[in-house]
């Protein structure tokens, strides 16, 4: 269980609303039981964002969750409607609470490396250890919208999805080739399904070297 907590929403400019920041020493954190409304703008902020805790190591209890800022109707994108659009969080996993990892870091030592990857909160088998259900269903000849974010606290991943080539279309609000997830990092891509009755395993890899095109 949380105790009392902030959220920070990563990376973007608190408009209007500077102040809520989510930060320690600008926001009060928010006690069990009550709640709290961010109130800002994000005007032409138009990307993929998640938000987190910003105090202690609530963020490894898995305490973040999707954003996503559109634009409004009269402003034209350059791409066309997705058939869908998903939200992909990835992120490295500890067995330890948050509590323990916080208690290993103040005592000067690391915290090693995860036991696993999770997406979207979930492993590839369920509590029995059979397959877990498939996380998206796409149909042949549609395209899809993939928001990835890397919400892990330390490990760099490689993400996609078996015999399918994905195009990038935005990175941090920008366009780039080459790239991998840096933990706080969000990408966008989409994907055209071109095969039929066909089940394809979303794989990620921890890569050698952190590639970086910013």
């Amino acid at each position: 269980m949380l105790t009392r907590c902030s959220c920070i929403r990563n990376d973007i400019q608190q408009r209007k609303n500077s102040w809520m920041d989510g930060m320690p020493g600008t926001n009060y954190p928010i006690p069990p039981g009550n709640n709290f409304t961010y109130h800002f703008q994000v005007k032409d902020q138009i990307r993929s964002f998640f938000y987190f805790p910003s105090m202690g190591m609530h963020k490894v209890a898995d305490a973040f969750g999707g954003l996503r800022v559109n634009s409004r109707l009269l402003i034209p994108v350059p791409l066309a409607d997705p058939t869908d659009d998903y939200t992909v969080l990835i992120g490295d996993w500890y067995a330890k609470s948050h509590k323990a990892l916080a208690a290993i870091l103040d005592a000067g030592h690391g915290i090693g490396n995860p036991v696993g990857v999770l997406i979207n909160g979930r492993t590839s088998k369920d509590a029995s250890g059979r397959d877990d259900a498939p996380l998206f269903i796409m149909e042949a000849g549609k395209t899809y919208r993939y928001r990835i974010c890397n919400v892990g606290m330390k490990v760099s991943l490689n993400f996609r999805t078996q015999n399918h080539r994905m195009k990038l279309v935005e990175m941090d609000g920008s366009h780039c080739c080459l790239f991998c997830r840096t933990s706080g990092r969000r990408r966008r891509v989409e994907d055209t399904r071109n095969t039929f009755n066909q089940q394809s395993a979303v794989l990620w890899n921890k890569p050698r070297a952190p590639i970086y095109n910013d």
